[in-house]
């Protein structure tokens, strides 16, 4: 469960007037995804993977957060390492199994976003967002 109340995650989405309605849904299972308040969890997501939805924050290419379990920073010439899904982009930072919606950023959720698929119905969204928060309460 997560260590936000219900009326704190909608005080802190209302605060988001600039993202998209996509953007507000992933970052409010990231909140109810939240294992503690001290991470930026609505900027950066949280690790969850389940049966309905995955969640991951961007790759830096560094453990702990590294899905791969290296231990490794980026080489040098800062190139991901190419053993690592998310790292080299096969796996996306949330994706919803039912519905099949992928999506990707680059660093924070919403920056250099790619969906697929590319059309979207954007009124699945409130479903989909009850999907991934109520599969978070059957583990």
């Amino acid at each position: 469960m997560s260590a936000y109340e219900e009326s704190e995650i909608e005080r802190i989405v209302a605060d988001w007037s600039q993202c998209d309605q996509l953007d507000k849904m992933i970052k409010r299972i990231a909140l109810y995804s939240a294992p503690d308040k001290d991470g930026w969890y609505d900027k950066y997501a949280v690790r969850v993977v389940n049966d309905v939805f995955e969640m991951h924050p961007y790759c830096w290419g560094s453990e702990p957060e590294h899905p791969d379990g290296s231990p490794e920073w980026r080489d040098d010439d800062d190139d991901p390492p190419l053993s690592c899904p998310l790292c080299n982009e096969t796996l996306p930072n949330f994706w919803h199994k039912p519905s099949g919606l992928k999506v990707w950023w680059y660093k924070y959720i919403g920056r250099g976003r790619e969906i697929l698929p590319v059309k979207y119905d954007p009124e699945q969204l409130g479903q989909i967002e009850r999907d991934c928060i109520k599969s978070l309460s059957q583990k």
